[in-house]
Order: structure tokens, then sequence, then C-alpha cells
């Protein structure tokens, strides 16, 4: 069911960036946050990014960015294995 409703806001909504205090929040026009980019103290990766189950760490926050629309894509495009066909 998730998945039908992620795809039915990258289809029916355009999805933007929205800047917050330290972060950056992937949210479509109809409200859900689909995705965040956060500020992180670490000296490797300065930019956490999660969602759609998925969580990492970049040094850049153009990738950390392109990572959260590519997992939403991902979580898009995955057949739901446990849907009962009729």
């Amino acid at each position: 069911m998730a998945t039908s409703v992620f795809s039915y806001l990258l289809e029916r909504q355009s999805a933007h960036w929205e800047r917050g205090y330290k972060c950056h929040i992937y949210r479509s026009e109809a409200g859900p946050r689909m995705g965040l980019v956060k500020v992180t103290s670490s000296t490797g990766s300065r930019y956490a990014w999660e969602t759609a189950g998925c969580r990492g760490a970049c040094a850049s926050l153009l990738v950390a960015k392109q990572c959260v629309e590519e997992a939403v894509k991902r979580r898009v495009e995955q057949l739901d294995l446990f849907e009962n066909e009729q």
C-alpha cells in the first residue's frame, strides 16, 4: 500500500526540496515528507540522509539529495511482494 501512496504522490504532485534548520526536506505538494538530509558534525560525512527505509551519509549536499531522490524512485518502482493477486 505504501508503494501506491508514493507513486500517487510522484505522479500527481510535484516533489520539491524545502530548506529547514540544519536540514533539507524532500516533500510532495500534498505535504507528506518523503526524505530528509541533515547536517552532521562528523568530519568524513557531513550530510546524513534518510528515506523510504534507507539511510546513508555523504560529503556533499548535492550527492545526498540525489541519493534521497533515487531511493524514493526505487521505492515507487519496487513491486509489493506480499500483496495477494486476485
